[in-house]
């Protein structure tokens, strides 16, 4: 983030029109990205005081309205990414530690929708995972602990997205329990 700087008369009075013309739309948007009216309020001030600290960038370029949009997702994006940071500031081993829970995705992968894991599975399964090869265990740790989309994880490990589903294929596969221990994958 740059220095804020005084803005001149002019840049601010451009900057009162685009709101003007503008502020409805982001506020439509604001509403969409955001949970509650509060939210979408704090979100809608956010990217405008964003807007307003880079408005030599923004009236530079070919639509302002785009930029500032682009802004007010990206400002939405990196609050919800915080607000999970802070609610699950564990990391993907410790979370998987923890045992199974029922209402845990990677759980319910790992041990079938109707069994539950018990601590003694829970051990097993991070031994599992912790022999997994290194591509696999980023799939799993990317996708279901980190609630990624398929596309980001393959831009994330410079791999497509069909390799990405086939990674957590395979792994899951290694990873699931039956009675007499881990399945075993051809």
């Amino acid at each position: 983030m740059s220095l804020w700087r005084q803005p001149s008369p002019e840049e601010v009075r451009a900057f009162e029109v685009f709101v003007e013309q503008r502020q409805s739309a982001l506020s439509v948007l604001a509403r969409g990205l955001s949970g509650s009216t509060a939210d979408a309020e704090d979100l809608l001030q956010e990217t405008l005081a964003k807007v307003l600290e880079r408005w030599e960038q923004v009236s530079a370029a070919q639509d302002p309205y785009l930029y500032a949009r682009r802004m007010m997702v990206n400002t939405s994006t990196s609050s919800w990414r915080r607000r999970r940071r802070e609610t699950h500031g564990r990391s993907a081993e410790d979370m998987l530690a923890l045992g199974g829970r029922e209402g845990d995705v990677l759980w319910r992968q790992v041990a079938g929708e109707d069994r539950e894991l018990g601590d003694q599975r829970g051990e097993s399964v991070l031994a599992h995972l912790r022999q997994l090869p290194a591509r696999q265990r980023a799939v799993i740790a990317l996708r279901y602990l980190e609630d990624l989309p398929d596309d980001r994880i393959a831009e994330l490990l410079g791999i497509r997205a069909t390799t990405v589903r086939s990674a957590a294929l395979r792994a899951l596969r290694s990873l699931r329990l039956s009675s007499d221990g881990p399945v075993q994958v051809r």
